[in-house]
């Protein structure tokens, strides 16, 4: 475009087709005058910024500026790595297509796995057995593509339970599965003491006492009372 200065001092706005201009059309190629700035914009300039969006377990979910060649790599490095530690991690890209006109197909989707290494492996290429069936590669990315990082949701840290008082091996235990009652850490710390009095005993769970006779469920171990530990539970 074409801004001229009036005689009255105001501003003028020209708009050119640079195109019919270049061809010399009379009717477009318009005569300049003193104090006349042409502007002329690049395409990049009229395009909308493109970027990709990143989510879930990484230290800084955000919007960034996408860049030619980008690959899912490149991205989650920019956004500082994950903020949690797991053996792997489920990735899923989200991609639309600008050019579809089809209202019923929304976005098309991918779905990786990540290694702690963060080794990339397209999930289409794992066989039922584990085994990954061609070299992997990195995968590029597109503007506008949105991406979630998850967590393994069979893994969890260590839960663990603190036992105290008059048994063979007080300490923290961690439990090795879900089911893990009382008496099975009562076992585990090496049993009673003799010198203990299992009716006096208690189990704190965040914060609350939990008044249970122990030596009613140390004689009936299938007794309801016999509870299933927490991660944090005192005994």
């Amino acid at each position: 475009h074409v801004t001229r200065i009036n005689s009255d001092s105001s501003k003028q706005l020209i708009k050119l087709n640079l195109n019919q201009v270049l061809e010399l059309d009379p009717d477009h190629d318009i005569l300049l005058q003193g104090l006349d700035r042409v502007r002329v914009y690049g395409k990049s300039e009229m395009k909308p910024e493109e970027y990709v969006t990143i989510n879930g377990i990484v230290r800084n979910p955000n919007q960034y500026k996408f860049n030619q060649d980008m690959t899912l790599n490149d991205l989650i490095l920019v956004a500082n790595g994950v903020s949690e530690d797991f053996p792997k991690y489920k990735i899923e890209i989200s991609r639309i297509d600008p050019q579809k006109v089809d209202e019923n197909n929304y976005a098309e989707t991918f779905e990786f796995t990540m290694t702690d290494d963060y080794s990339i492996i397209n999930n289409e290429n794992i066989q039922e057995n584990g085994d990954v069936s061609i070299e992997n590669t990195e995968f590029k990315l597109e503007p506008y593509d949105y991406i979630s990082v998850r967590p393994d949701p069979f893994f969890k840290m260590q839960r663990k339970v603190t036992i105290a008082g008059s048994v063979y091996y007080p300490g923290d235990y961690t439990l090795r599965n879900p089911d893990e009652s009382i008496t099975d850490i009562l076992k585990r710390a090496g049993g009673l003491l003799p010198k203990a009095y299992p009716i006096a005993s208690y189990l704190t769970r965040k914060g609350q006492v939990v008044r249970i006779n122990f030596q009613e469920i140390i004689n009936k171990p299938t007794s309801n009372k016999n509870i299933v530990m927490q991660d944090g539970d005192n005994i």
